[in-house]
């Protein structure tokens, strides 16, 4: 399950640090925007990078839920089946 926020780990332009932004030219960064840094990032492109990303997001909570839902209802049951136990759990 933790597979799903795989992505949102790994360093890329949205969430680059400050002395990695320099590899990232022209794309939406949260630090230079939330900080003003970024005047530029007012365009239809930066809109349907952030879309995704909420979009991606709110994907990931949804299989989440629904996952934790069936492991929950699984032991209610006491029904035993075959899919794995999410990390760290017992």
């Amino acid at each position: 399950m933790s597979g799903l926020l795989e992505p949102l780990r790994v360093t890329g332009p949205l969430n680059a640090l400050e002395d990695e932004r320099h590899d990232y030219p022209d794309v939406l960064n949260r630090h230079e925007v939330l900080h003003g840094k970024s005047m530029g990032y007012a365009t239809p492109l930066s809109s349907f990078r952030a879309f995704s990303l909420l979009a991606y997001v709110g994907s990931a909570l949804v299989t989440a839920k629904e996952y934790v839902e069936f492991l929950e209802e699984q032991r209610a049951t006491g029904c035993h089946s075959s899919t794995p136990s999410p990390e760290g759990s017992s």
